[in-house]
This record gives structure tokens, C-alpha cells and sequence, in this order.
């Protein structure tokens, strides 16, 4: 998504191994010279209940000029 020309690239993803799963947004924007991530995330078992949530957090990132 483009914000005041700022472009902003946004992914979900899982992490995953034999023991454990992680579920995470991440919102990657690239600005002032520099690379801004934004990563927030929840084990599977949580996911369902806070992803929504977490969504609203990775979606509201936003860089400030400097």
C-alpha cells in the first residue's frame, strides 16, 4: 500500500517445526535511508484469537519524515 508516497509491503507467514508454530505480520517499508520492519506475531495456538488484533498493529505502521 503507498501512504503519503511512503510505499508499505505487508505479509503473513508461519514459522514451523516439529515441536513448535509461530504465525506473525510483517509490514517492511524502506524510508529516511533506511529498511523499517515492523514484525508482530503469536504461537498457532493464540493466533486465532489475536489476529485480527495484531493486524491492526502491522496495519498502522507508518514512518515519520525525519
Amino acid at each position: 500500500k503507498t501512504v503519503d508516497e511512503k510505499y508499505y509491503y505487508s505479509f503473513e507467514y508461519v514459522l514451523t517445526s516439529p515441536n513448535y508454530l509461530s504465525a506473525s505480520f510483517a509490514t517492511i517499508s524502506i524510508g529516511n535511508g533506511r529498511y523499517w520492519p515492523l514484525i508482530v506475531g503469536a504461537n498457532e495456538r493464540r493466533w486465532k484469537i489475536y489476529r485480527d488484533q495484531l493486524k491492526v498493529v502491522a496495519d498502522s505502521f507508518r514512518l515519520l519524515d525525519i
